[in-house]
């Protein structure tokens, strides 16, 4: 199966796609033995559906649908790694029990203006002030790393943890 993310430059989207969407999709890949198998028009309409997505949500009516995604969940890693796809979203996250020891006492930097091209901000995700994310590729890996520098120079004692993946994270709320 020819990949369908040669040179993918997808913009990040932080909104969670409908569980519900993937229901169909995800419930129909899950009957075969393995992402070798897939047929090449359902994993395009999943490839449509999750461009750029760092979540699903996993509430109320999308509860089914995200359950059938995380089903296939390996599969599609397996999938993305072996088209080698760029679609590997970097999530930055900070311990909020450590350093100022409370979400709102957390300072989290911004990327200089004169900082290089080379680095992109990193969007907030979910309202905590924890955790943020960034596109994949090296560019998305660099200014993460440089995130995270700034984030423990200016919180001492801090925990930061990344993230990279390529699938997206399930969300329950």
């Amino acid at each position: 199966m020819e990949s369908e993310f040669d040179g993918c430059n997808a913009v990040l989207n932080t909104v969670p796609l409908e569980g519900a969407k993937l229901l169909h999709i995800c419930s129909e890949l899950a009957k075969y033995q393995g992402w070798q198998e897939w047929e090449p028009q359902l994993v395009a309409e999943l490839v449509e559906l999750m461009k750029g997505r760092t979540s699903v949500s996993g509430i109320g009516e999308n509860r089914a649908g995200a359950a059938a995604y995380m089903a296939i969940a390996e599969d599609w890693d397996a999938y993305l790694q072996a088209h080698q796809a760029e679609v590997d979203p970097v999530f930055v996250e900070a311990d909020p029990a450590t350093g100022p020891g409370a979400p709102g006492a957390l300072v989290a930097p911004k990327l200089p203006q004169g900082i290089s091209a080379n680095l992109v901000q990193p969007v907030p995700v979910g309202s905590s002030g924890c955790k943020w994310v960034l596109p994949g590729g090296m560019v998305g890996r660099s200014s993460a790393d440089f995130f995270a520098g700034a984030l423990l120079a200016l919180n001492p004692g801090l925990v930061v943890r990344l993230h990279i993946t390529n699938a997206a994270e399930v969300v329950y709320a």
